[in-house]
């Protein structure tokens, strides 16, 4: 909680601030985190390894980006991916890239999922929800954006979260764990 709440600090009086992306951001964060934890039992409950999770969930990403790449940018992406209106120079290039992308994409999830395991689906929900504040931090140290008061309260609020859980949580975990043996 102390995580979420200081990045919820942080947007307060935000010059930027929009409701929409607000409410969209807090969704994400709530899908995000019950994908982790569902994740999290795979991984660790039911002793699936994090190749075989990828291999499972690959299917399901494919379906999603697929529509929503068709929706939002219509044939042309299929059109060109298939030879109907590009030459042979681009067709290597674009399959070459998509080979490339494809292959991050998929070290990406395994390294993902292999965090999740060692972490706990909790830590790695407290690094993610950590991002916001991060990021206003270093607009300021980089780019120099002001910061308010209340802002800066977030990030110590959200901080001392990350610094609670790193404390309290592990002994948490480590109890739950010897208490099953």
């Amino acid at each position: 909680i102390p995580v979420c709440g200081g990045g919820a600090i942080c947007s307060f009086n935000e010059v930027n601030f929009s409701v929409v992306g607000c409410t969209l951001s807090v969704s994400a964060v709530v899908f995000r985190s019950l994908k982790t934890i569902l994740q999290g039992r795979l991984l660790c409950d039911q002793n699936v390894d994090s190749i075989t999770l990828c291999y499972y969930m690959a299917p399901f990403n494919l379906t999603i980006l697929a529509t929503a790449s068709a929706l939002t940018e219509g044939t042309r992406p299929f059109r060109t991916l298939f030879k109907a209106e590009s030459s042979f120079a681009e067709q290597f290039y674009l399959w070459i890239w998509l080979l490339v992308s494809g292959f991050l994409a998929c070290s990406f999830n395994i390294l993902s999922y292999m965090t999740i395991k060692h972490l706990s689906p909790v830590g790695t929900n407290v690094i993610a929800n950590a991002k916001t504040p991060a990021i206003i931090l270093m607009s300021t140290l980089f780019f120099g954006n002001p910061v308010r008061r209340l802002q800066w309260l977030g990030l110590l609020v959200t901080f001392l979260g990350i610094l609670l859980h790193s404390r309290k949580g592990r002994l948490l975990e480590v109890k739950k764990i010897a208490d099953q043996h």
